[in-house]
């Protein structure tokens, strides 16, 4: 009964009518709505009260858990922070019991593997390995990663080539990994991101025998000093002073990270970035990053990197599985994600054929830029540039209106509004548009001011926010800040021409844009004008002393009420409305130039309140803005 409470408090429900059990996948491979995983928690969970010692019911309960987690996640699209710590919790209870009831089966270690981290899973994922009788696919992935973590050649190879043979990963992605390899050059160096990216590279290597000279380095694992050591023994000469677990603070390991990376960057061997891994270095390397089809070549020389293109296209690519696929996999969606990491080399190809008037390559092309930009949800974008005089390559950056849509909620009539602020990934997302449009002078009003904030506040401690916040992974999710209301306008404009160009979009006409100080009031105020606040009974400390905001506490501190600088933008309870950080955090640009609300971290809560405007004159480090989504036309 307590248990049923619980769960109608945090408003979870099991519904088993109609339902069928699944088997959980990792959301690398499908990703799902968080409904879904709560379904089948529930479902396994009652697998689980019927036999104790059914281990697949302990697998599935485990990783419907672990998917909910993630797609509640703060600052995920389904984030919702009451289930995201309840099903945390419900992971480590899963194990606590997996433990006393199945310690010694493959169930609990696989689970066990997966809990504790790729790098601190050993005892687990080799008990898992030995206790696998029945050829289960499911550890093999961290088998793979623990073998190369390692330097057991022989292992990686055999958990590569038993994964290409389970089937894991979907045809087009060993497609991709097998044109990728072979744009590149004799004893290259690759660097990948993610999971997929990664494992399609190594099957590939080994399943296929291709390109074996070429070495495939994951960015994420660089931090791990087993993993350096080891994949580099006589192929990359680097640093031996690097030695992450030495590391103190995050900025320690970052700046351990960026110095292994330049020195691979710096070896004899060519170097090139996969496109699934751009963004990890388009910040400090993009001047020197060369598209060459479905990879950047890091060179400090310029290059012709259009014959390049040519090149592969025209006669090292294979390129069949992007016309039409004959083989079914139940990840067929991340097929489609990595096909469209031809695009922005392809739209390259198709303005060469322009630009040097050979139209029958430019109608061979057109077919399958219009299917891929279909897919992509890039069509009119596409179709735009097919039929523009001036051609302009459509942006890498990921824009999904959908996902957008559900990023807004309704203040009143058809005045929607972002429910956070403007994040340095969804600026981010801009600035790269501008690069790769060579639009300079739009990019130099866009630009972020870094100096900022040890101008404002000339403390060292504050070096690393100049030098990371705006363009690292880790500061991804933080408000934009330091730009100028020139930069924050023309970010609405671009954000409007994108939307109304998406053929899968709810609206028909919309406009995004600074909202007016009554709009701005609303939205903060919950509709309610007296408020001075948003907080409950409108207290800014809870009943346990907690600060309900980032604010200023006191002026002489920063940190009682949890974070020293800005915050994630979900950071903290929303208000009644369901908008997060409408008080704190960062002061929010109006439609009038100059004139912010809300305060932020570095205002008193005297200064933040609703009564109150903050002031600004340029790029300051307490100054970011979120969006109105008006709809023009339904």
């Amino acid at each position: 009964m307590k248990r049923i409470i619980a769960l109608l408090v945090l408003g979870i429900s099991f519904s088993t009518q109609a339902q069928k059990l699944d088997q959980i996948v990792s959301v690398a491979k499908e990703w799902n709505e968080l409904s879904y995983y709560e379904n089948q928690f529930g479902l396994w969970q009652k697998e689980i009260e019927k036999n104790e010692l059914n281990e697949e019911a302990w697998i599935n309960s485990y990783f419907a858990a672990r998917g909910a987690s993630i797609v509640s996640r703060p600052n995920y699209e389904s984030s919702d922070s009451l289930k995201y710590n309840f099903f945390m919790a419900q992971r480590k209870t899963i194990l606590e019991k997996a433990k006393q009831k199945i310690e010694n089966s493959f169930a609990y270690n696989l689970i066990a593997s997966d809990e504790f981290g790729l790098f601190n899973n050993e005892k687990e994922v080799l008990a898992a390995e030995e206790l696998n009788n029945n050829n289960d696919p499911r550890i093999y992935d961290a088998l793979l990663i623990h073998y190369e973590t390692k330097g057991n050649q022989a292992k990686k190879e055999y958990y590569a080539k038993k994964m290409y043979e389970a089937n894991e990963l979907p045809a087009g992605l060993i497609n991709w990994a097998y044109n990728l390899l072979s744009e590149l050059e004799p004893n290259a160096i690759v660097f990948t991101m993610g999971d997929m990216d990664t494992y399609a590279l190594w099957i590939t290597q080994v399943a296929k025998n291709h390109r074996t000279d070429v070495t495939i380095i994951n960015y994420s694992m660089c931090m791990f000093d087993d993993y350096r050591n080891n994949l580099f023994k006589g192929k990359v000469t680097f640093d031996p002073s690097i030695k992450a677990f030495d590391a103190k603070t995050e900025k320690e390991q970052l700046d351990l990270l960026d110095k292994a990376i330049k020195s691979i960057l710096d070896s004899k061997n060519p170097v090139y970035i996969s496109t699934s891994a751009y963004l990890q270095f388009e910040h400090n390397y993009s001047e020197n990053l060369y598209l060459t089809g479905l990879a950047y070549k890091y060179s400090k020389t310029p290059i012709d990197n259009q014959k390049l293109i040519l090149k592969n296209y025209e006669t090292v690519y294979l390129l069949d599985h992007l016309k039409e696929s004959f083989a079914y996999h139940q990840f067929q969606n991340k097929e489609i994600d990595f096909n469209c990491m031809y695009l922005p080399s392809l739209l390259k190809l198709y303005t060469y054929y322009k630009t040097n008037g050979n139209l029958e390559k430019m109608d061979e092309l057109q077919p399958l830029l219009e299917d891929l930009g279909s897919k992509c949800q890039q069509d009119e974008q596409v179709n735009k540039c097919l039929n523009s005089d001036e051609m302009k390559l459509i942006s890498s950056a990921d824009f999904n209106a959908k996902r957008i849509e559900k990023s807004y909620l309704r203040v009143k009539d058809k005045i929607f509004m972002q429910e956070a602020e403007v994040t340095n990934h969804e600026y981010g997302n801009y600035l790269t548009f501008l690069k790769e449009n060579k639009m300079d002078n739009a990019l130099k009003v866009a630009l972020y001011d870094s100096t900022q904030w040890v101008k404002k506040f000339p403390v060292s401690s504050n070096d690393p926010l100049q030098n990371l916040s705006h363009w690292h992974p880790a500061y991804q999710n933080y408000p934009i800040v330091n730009i100028s209301y020139e930069g924050a306008t023309a970010y609405c404009i671009w954000m409007t021409q994108q939307y109304n160009l998406q053929k899968k979009r709810s609206y028909k006409k919309v406009v995004f844009r600074l909202p007016t100080k009554a709009e701005w009031l609303e939205m903060a105020t919950a509709g309610k004008p007296s408020n001075l606040n948003s907080f409950p009974g409108g207290n800014i400390i809870n009943d346990k002393g907690c600060y309900l905001a980032n604010i200023k506490p006191t002026p002489t501190s920063f940190f009682e009420d949890g974070g020293f600088h800005t915050v994630r933008v979900a950071s903290y309870n929303p208000n009644k409305l369901g908008f997060y950080n409408s008080l704190g955090n960062v002061a929010e640009m109006t439609s009038e130039k100059g004139v912010a609300l809300g305060g932020s971290w570095y205002n008193l809560y005297d200064d933040c309140t609703f009564d109150k405007t903050q002031t600004y004159m340029g790029a300051d480090p307490g100054i970011g803005f979120r969006v109105v989504m008006e709809i023009i036309e339904f």
